[in-house]
């Protein structure tokens, strides 16, 4: 019941060009210097340089601004429903207890990737596109379990990447003032 459309907020957000666009919405992103293909059934442990850095930048999915940007600025609604389907695939691929890799709920990697899926979720949710109750519960599910994670004390880092789990939260936050 929050308004619509979502707030954008987020640490990373920039002006995509139409090539970046058009590119997204075929699956194809630059992650960490490389060209990457996301298709269906992605796989998350997909790693091509061995680099921890690498598997970070897969995992926060920062990358999928240019389809957030396609959404906001033109209102493709292409654009988010590929962004929606990725969201979902990782929530569904990448549980807290049976992490993909050493940086799926890394703490920077975590708060980076919160407000994406909960901007995913919420301009979903505006567009119509969140076809079931469960979909729905899912997908707000990880955003709490993302804000949880967060927010645990014990994992709590007073340095910069602390400074990212703050981030996490309040860009979340701002997004679903409601939680």
């Amino acid at each position: 019941k929050a308004p619509c459309p979502p707030n954008y907020a987020v640490r990373v957000a920039r002006p995509a060009t139409s090539e970046e666009i058009a590119a997204a919405k075929r699956g194809d992103f630059n992650i960490a210097g490389r060209s990457v293909h996301i298709g269906p059934k992605m796989d998350w442990t997909y790693d091509p340089v061995g680099s921890a850095s690498f598997r970070a930048r897969l995992h926060d999915l920062r990358w999928l601004d240019p389809l957030f940007y396609a959404y906001r600025e033109r209102g493709d609604l292409v654009a988010l429903r590929r962004a929606k389907r990725i969201v979902v695939d990782w929530v569904e691929n990448n549980p807290r207890r049976h992490p993909t890799s050493d940086r799926t709920w890394f703490d920077k990697v975590a708060g980076d990737r919160a407000p994406y899926i909960a901007y995913a979720t919420r301009a979903a949710a505006c567009e119509g596109l969140l076809a079931s109750k469960r979909l729905a519960a899912k997908l707000l599910g990880s955003v709490q379990q993302h804000l949880r994670f967060l927010a645990d004390p014990s994992r709590y880092s007073p340095t910069n990447r602390g400074l990212f789990m703050d981030l996490g939260l309040i860009f979340s936050g701002r997004q679903m003032r409601f939680l």
